[in-house]
């Protein structure tokens, strides 16, 4: 198989247009994740708001510096200490001894960086992009075809295949995790240890590649182009849904569905279950197991039919 996945990074590397589509996934997933969730009736300030609007230090610097200004300006209506604390208060910051708001943004880390793990929204653009550009329309030339016929099985190409796909993705959902991690939550590590982050990390990439385990499936299993775009962006917009409402919940909630199992933030506190946190990482794995066995089963059974085709 490694000849074969060989092939398929060198196939890819050679379409310009397919390059520019990953990169259009990559830049929409971080963009789309760090947006306020949409259905958010409101959003505020909270440290544990329901719906918890990201901000970066520059922006917290403006919020803060308007505040200061104001105190200074009207001191006997706006004390600087009460002002802070009252300040404080609104992140649930009291029991940390605020003297300054420089100190604030720090220890917003934690909350921070919840947010950024257990929101997928931005694998609606991979779910939309990845499975027609990198799978159904390579597997519509005909070219994967002709390969498996060159080397004798089509299982291997299909593996090869599934493997690059998720391979991309899994890149994708570094990426996105560093900067996120860089821009939100630059002290978590030290704050939380090391474990931890590998934890959340290595948990995130398992509920996002499961998550695109279907849409996966949906390539090799439909044959119309446009049908797997259509199909998958419903699934996409679906999974946004379920992950807005599975982080509503403060305890874990059990369902083994990739979006709802990525959307429980009890699963990424730092203080979380080590026996959830496992189960859902498994979950995970087996769904990605699961529909990769499907994807290359069905590849293999077609033979030289060709898939089935939702507009006969």
């Amino acid at each position: 198989m490694a000849k074969n996945l060989r092939q398929e990074f060198f196939q890819f590397l050679r379409r310009w247009p397919a390059i520019l589509f990953v990169l259009a996934a990559l830049i929409g997933n971080y963009w789309l994740d760090t947006k306020l969730p949409i259905g958010a009736e409101k959003w505020n300030w909270h440290i544990d708001a329901k719906c918890m609007q990201l901000t970066t230090k520059g922006e917290h610097a403006y919020i803060t510096d308007f505040r200061k200004r104001r105190s200074e300006k009207q001191p006997g209506k706006y004390p600087f200490d009460e002002y802070l604390a009252e300040y404080a208060h609104s992140f649930g910051l009291d029991e940390y001894g605020v003297t300054s708001y420089e100190e604030i943004f720090p220890l917003l880390a934690k909350s921070q960086y919840v947010r950024t793990q257990w929101f997928c929204g931005g694998l609606l653009f991979l779910c939309i992009l990845f499975p027609p550009v990198l799978i159904r329309y390579p597997l519509s030339t005909g070219v994967p075809t002709f390969t498996a016929r060159l080397c004798g099985s089509r299982k291997r190409v299909a593996r090869a295949k599934l493997v690059f796909c998720y391979a991309l993705a899994f890149l994708v959902s570094l990426i996105t995790w560093v900067f996120q991690l860089l821009v939100y939550a630059g002290t978590i590590v030290p704050q939380t240890g090391l474990a931890y982050i590998l934890s959340t990390l290595l948990l995130r990439i398992l509920t996002d590649l499961a998550v695109l385990s279907i849409p996966f499936y949906l390539a090799f299993r439909i044959s119309n182009l446009y049908a797997v775009l259509g199909f998958n962006m419903l699934y996409g917009v679906l999974c946004y849904a379920v992950n807005v409402a599975a982080h509503y919940l403060d305890k874990v909630v059990f369902i083994p569905f990739p979006a709802f199992l990525h959307g429980l933030r009890a699963l990424w506190q730092p203080g979380a279950s080590a026996l959830w946190v496992i189960l859902a990482a498994l979950f995970s794995l087996a769904w990605i197991l699961i529909f990769g066995w499907l994807s290359v089963r069905w590849f293999e059974k077609a033979g030289g039919k060709q898939p089935y085709d939702l507009n006969k």
